[in-house]
């Protein structure tokens, strides 16, 4: 397991939690991830389908070469390996991309509130408060089944502990 490096979420990977659902914003910042992986059922998983991963492809195969990443075939196989059923990433996959068509038509709009400001569509992350407004590389769910993926499993950390001691003049 390691910390997904915020160059494979920006490409457009897909956290997952261990039913196959999205939980989060994954463009959010690193302690509200962490936050809602804490609230949500492991393990978790960074999906990066093929465009995804064709933009940042020295990492899947560095991460994959390293054993904590692993390259499946297609969605199917995805699906097998974590014991759902293929129609959960595809309505996982479709609700992302409706929430980006909804965006292009009206980027303001949603039901839900967004980061950092406004409206967001995508319910997953807007559930939490944190409402997606950037999408990359999506795909519908219509493709899960014969789209090949990286796959990696993460955990959440405390990427940073920031503060310091207090002390007086004695």
């Amino acid at each position: 397991k390691f910390l997904a490096a915020e160059a494979l979420r920006g490409v457009g990977g897909l956290v997952f939690d261990a039913n196959g659902k999205r939980f989060a914003n994954e463009l959010g910042r690193r302690d509200y991830v962490t936050g809602e992986m804490w609230k949500s059922m492991p393990p978790f998983r960074l999906a990066l389908n093929k465009a995804a991963s064709d933009e940042i492809i020295w990492h899947c195969k560095h991460y994959t070469g390293r054993g904590v990443m692993k390259f499946y075939e297609n969605g199917q196989a995805l699906a097998s390996d974590m014991g759902i059923p293929v129609s959960v990433l595809e309505e996982t996959h479709e609700a992302h991309f409706q929430a980006a068509k909804k965006t292009e038509k009206d980027p303001n709009g949603g039901s839900w509130p967004a980061y950092p400001s406004g409206k967001s569509w995508d319910e997953a992350s807007g559930k939490t408060g944190s409402g997606k407004k950037f999408y990359h590389n999506i795909i519908p769910g219509s493709a899960v089944k014969s789209e090949p993926f990286y796959v990696a499993i993460i955990t959440p950390v405390i990427h940073y502990c920031m503060g310091g001691l207090e002390i007086d003049c004695d």
